[in-house]
C-alpha cells in the first residue's frame, strides 16, 4: 500500500528529527552507496513508515515520500547528484528563458531543476493523482507557479482514457497504462495526445522534453512527430531507454534516422539533440 499525500501543512512540518540527522550525515559525507544506502534506507523506512520528509536537495525545497516512491528515495538518501548528465543537459538548453515538456513528471524533480536555472516555462505532466497532488505542493513550495503549468492525465496516441496500474507495494513512479501492467490498483485516468496537450498549452516551440512514460514512449512521441513539422521538434529529448522492449515502434531507432543524433547514454536515459 502507498504512503499517504499530505500536503496541507507548510513545508518545514516534515524536517529531519534530530536522532534522523545522523543517516542523513552519512550523504553529506559522500558514503550512501552499495550496502550502507540501503542499510540507511532500512532504517529510516522502519522509522518513518509513513511519513514524508521535508529537506532541501541542491537548493530546491521537496517534501519527499520515500516510503512509496523510488526518485523521492534516491534524492533523500543517494550522496550523487541524482541524474547529473541529464539536468546538465536540461540546464544549458534551457537556461536562458528556455520551455521545457516534462512527460512522467513525477513529483518535479526535473521541473524544479529547469525552473531554478532559468527555464521560462514548463510543462508538467503527470497522470497519477496523488503524485500529481505532490507535484503541485513542491512547485508551489518553491514559488513557482508562474513558471510551471501543470496537467494532471496520461499522454498516448488518442483521446479518451486510460487505466493506470499502481503498484500496491513500491514505487508508484514505476506506474503503468494497462497494455503494459502486470499487476497493482486501477486508476482511470484522462488520455490525450500530446500535440493537442501543447495545442492547448499553446506551446509552439520546444527546448527541452524529458519522457519517461515506463514503456509507452513510442506511442507518444511517434504520432507527435507525425503531426508536426521538424521546426515544432524538442531541440533535446531525454528519453528513458529501460523500458524499450514494451514499445511497439523502436522510437529511439526512427528518431536517429530522422534528425535526432545520440549525445550521451546513462543507466536509465538517452539525451538526443536535433541536428
Amino acid at each position: 500500500m502507498t504512503g499517504q499525500t499530505e500536503t496541507k501543512s507548510q513545508w518545514g512540518a516534515y524536517s529531519p528529527h534530530a536522532s534522523d540527522r545522523l543517516l542523513l550525515l552519512t550523504r553529506r559525507l559522500g558514503l550512501a552507496h552499495g550496502p550502507i544506502k540501503h542499510f540507511i534506507s532500512r532504517v529510516w523506512l522502519k522509522r518513518h513508515p509513513d511519513s514524508p520528509v521535508d529537506i532541501s536537495y541542491h537548493n530546491i525545497k521537496y517534501r519527499l515520500y520515500p516510503v512509496d516512491n523510488t526518485v523521492d528515495l534516491k534524492i533523500l538518501f543517494g550522496s550523487k547528484y541524482r541524474d547529473q548528465v541529464e539536468l546538465d543537459a536540461l540546464v544549458k538548453a534551457t537556461r536562458n528563458g528556455g520551455v521545457f515538456i516534462d512527460i512522467g513528471a513525477n513529483t518535479g524533480y526535473y521541473s524544479l531543476t529547469a525552473a531554478a536555472a532559468g527555464a521560462a516555462r514548463t510543462v508538467a505532466i503527470e497522470p497519477y493523482p496523488p503524485t500529481f497532488e505532490r507535484l503541485q505542493f513542491n512547485i508551489a513550495t518553491n514559488g513557482f507557479g508562474d513558471r510551471i503549468d501543470t496537467v494532471q492525465c496520461a499522454l498516448g496516441d488518442h483521446t479518451g482514457e486510460a487505466v493506470l496500474y499502481v503498484p500496491e507495494v513500491g514505487d508508484v513512479g514505476s506506474s503503468r497504462i494497462s497494455e503494459h501492467a502486470i499487476a497493482g490498483n486501477p486508476v482511470t485516468v484522462p488520455l490525450k495526445p500530446l500535440a493537442d496537450l501543447l495545442e492547448e498549452q499553446s506551446v509552439t516551440h520546444i527546448d527541452a522534453m524529458k519522457i519517461d512514460v515506463e514503456g509507452m514512449e513510442d506511442a507518444v512521441l511517434l504520432p507527435y512527430f507525425a503531426a508536426n513539422a521538424a521546426e515544432r521538434w524538442p531541440d533535446l529529448i531525454i528519453i528513458e531507454h529501460i523500458s524499450s522492449n514494451d514499445w511497439r515502434r523502436d522510437v529511439m531507432a526512427w528518431m536517429l534516422e530522422n534528425g535526432y543524433a545520440k549525445t550521451a547514454q546513462t543507466r536509465s536515459n538517452t539525451l538526443l539533440k536535433k541536428c
